[in-house]
């Protein structure tokens, strides 16, 4: 019982050391910035402070792990065709936990600064940065602590499926923010059975990029404004999808699913 009180309390050692580390970089950029001409974008200052906390605690995780950085983070290839699966689920996903965020936002709807917050990382002005931030830099930092570090350090002492749970709802609590926290830990459940499944971590980055990107890409890519889901929320009144999109989105997870399951067995078939 006592190692797993230090297994649990360590992750969420981790997660606060993170959140300390974040805010403090945050302080440092707002006196950095008053104090000279410096005017840096928002977001190449939350891809630094994003960068720089979760890799200080990835850093720390593995010293204390004692065990080599490629077992604990999982760095084995993966294959091309269960990527593929992996990557039809999480636009699939995308789609529905949009409308599950929705929902929880008509029942506890968005204060001002959280809806500027959203509209400002999906905004038209400097895509690039949007696209380096959530599907490049979120990914690989968020997935090497929570599928990495973390899940590796409680898989000692706990169950595979109290993991899975418990490194996602600190995945979702590290947000900070109560309208991600279901669709973010629904999707790090996911996540964790994949990377638990294929024992490489890529999956899940693969996946986090992918389910981050969709947005960026409806409205960017193919410039569709999609109420309740690519759309700025208008009058700061929250609508739900288009019944169509949610449709849609469970049927592509549905045979995302199915996909990787078939391929899990093929897999499974071979070694026996």
């Amino acid at each position: 019982m006592e190692n797993r009180n230090h297994s649990l309390l360590g992750a969420v050692g981790l997660c606060f050391l993170v959140l300390i580390t974040g805010f403090g970089i945050g302080i440092f950029f707002a006196i950095l910035q008053s104090l000279t001409k410096l005017n840096l974008d928002a977001k190449v200052i939350t891809a630094i402070g994003n960068s720089a906390s979760f890799g200080l605690a990835i850093w720390i995780g593995l010293k204390i792990s004692r065990k080599e950085y490629s077992e604990v983070l999982r760095l084995n290839p993966f294959k091309p065709l269960e990527a593929l699966s992996f990557a039809i689920t999480a636009i699939g996903f995308s789609f529905l936990l949009s409308e599950v965020d929705n929902l929880f936002s008509m029942l506890v709807p968005k204060p001002d600064f959280i809806i500027n917050l959203f509209q400002g990382l999906f905004d038209g002005e400097n895509i690039f940065l949007s696209v380096v931030l959530l599907s490049v830099v979120a990914p690989i930092t968020e997935e090497l602590m929570f599928r990495g570090v973390i899940l590796d350090r409680l898989l000692k002492y706990f169950s595979v499926s109290s993991s899975f749970i418990i490194s996602s709802l600190l995945f979702g609590l590290i947000h900070l923010n109560p309208w991600q926290f279901i669709g973010s830990s629904i999707l790090g459940i996911y996540m964790a059975w994949v990377v638990y499944k294929t024992d490489s971590i890529w999956n899940s980055i693969l996946i986090h990029a992918v389910f981050n990107g969709i947005p960026l890409i409806v409205l960017h890519g193919l410039q569709l404004e999609i109420p309740g889901f690519s759309a700025p929320i208008a009058g700061k009144i929250q609508v739900l999808q288009p019944l169509w999109l949610d449709l849609l989105g469970l049927l592509i997870t549905c045979f995302g699913l199915s996909l990787t399951f078939f391929l899990f067995r093929s897999r499974n078939e071979k070694i026996a």
